[in-house]
């Protein structure tokens, strides 16, 4: 039998990704009973998926970004977690997290705020009344909690909460519906970076940035850098296509450094023309994300210089995706 249990609060936040988590830890440092609702076991959304972390720094190395988000980072500092924010001609900063202690600095600051966090529960209803939503209806283990707020924050992502709440919705590129593609993040180890760089000073060819705004995109700058994305290797994935050793639908292979040594966080896979707001387009979508980190496997063992004995360290419990939808009220 399915319980049902009532929550009232100032505020309620659904989903506790980039914006929810922060938005959640204000409301209670501001004195507002605060729930935060995530449907996964874990803070921080793409945050936790491997992903660095881009924009702390502007084009000329200044801070761009401050508050809880600068405090995260130092706290993760503070654990090893993190290694500083990195300048990149390309990216304008680069900030390599672990996505494990990102989630355990997220419950920390939310428990030391004062935010009650509700995990595993999934957004199924809201409740509107004279154009308000006065009840946002979770579900989680056999449980349905009714919780009533002053105040929502959409936190989703994808906007479900508005969208619930009726909100005009446009999904997908302008003019195609064409959506985002998708990642699956994955981390590997036991490969050897130094030769990696060294094959790819010798074969300038397969560095994908050409463009005049990525001066000094090179491996100089890699080798400096402790903190990189790097992007490049088209040759050789065009010589694995041709051997029908690489079907995945991208160019150029993607490395983003990790703080913690011997380990790069991958960022390669791609998976396209699914709409991940539909369930079991989702689903489709990541059984192909896993065969391809299969396939990415075999070609960084068969075709990258430094990589022929890497091994897969571990697959994000989350993919990344956006689906250039807007709302509006």
């Amino acid at each position: 039998m399915k319980k049902v249990q009532t929550k009232t609060c100032d505020v309620a936040v659904i989903g506790g990704g980039p914006g929810g988590l922060p938005a959640a830890i204000r409301a209670a440092r501001m004195g507002k009973k605060t729930i935060l609702v995530e449907r996964n076991s874990f803070l921080g959304g793409t945050a936790a998926s491997g992903l660095g972390i881009l924009g702390y720094l502007d084009r000329q190395g200044r801070k761009a970004l401050g508050g809880i988000a600068q405090e995260l980072i130092d706290r993760l500092t503070g654990y090893g977690g993190a290694i500083g924010h990195y300048p990149c001609p390309v990216h304008n900063s680069i900030t390599p997290i672990s996505p494990d202690w990102f989630k355990i600095v997220a419950v920390e600051m939310c428990r030391e705020a004062g935010v009650e966090v509700l995990f595993n529960s999934e957004l199924l209803d809201a409740t509107i009344e004279n154009g308000r939503v006065v009840c946002a209806e979770v579900y989680g283990k056999c449980t349905r909690t009714l919780i009533e707020a002053k105040v929502y924050i959409d936190g989703t992502g994808d906007g479900d909460l508005a969208y619930m709440a009726g909100a005009r919705y446009m999904s997908g590129q302008d003019g195609t519906g064409i959506m985002q593609p998708c990642t699956l993040m994955f981390t590997v180890t036991n490969y050897n970076l130094e030769k990696f760089l060294d094959f790819a000073e010798q074969s300038p060819e397969n560095f994908g940035i050409k463009e005049d705004y990525a001066k000094g995109y090179d491996p100089t700058f890699f080798r400096a850098s402790r903190g990189h994305c790097f992007i490049g290797m088209d040759e050789l994935i065009k010589k694995a296509k041709a051997k029908g050793d690489f079907h995945v639908p991208r160019n150029q292979f993607i490395h983003i450094t990790t703080p913690v040594d011997g380990m790069l966080a991958i960022n390669t896979s791609r998976i396209i023309e699914i709409d991940a707001s539909d369930p079991y387009q989702l689903s489709k979508g990541l059984e192909e994300g896993y065969l391809q980190v299969r396939e990415l496997m075999a070609f960084m063992n068969k075709y990258l210089p430094g990589f022929e004995q890497a091994q897969l360290a571990g697959i994000s419990p989350l993919w990344a995706c956006e689906k250039q939808g807007t709302l509006s009220a």
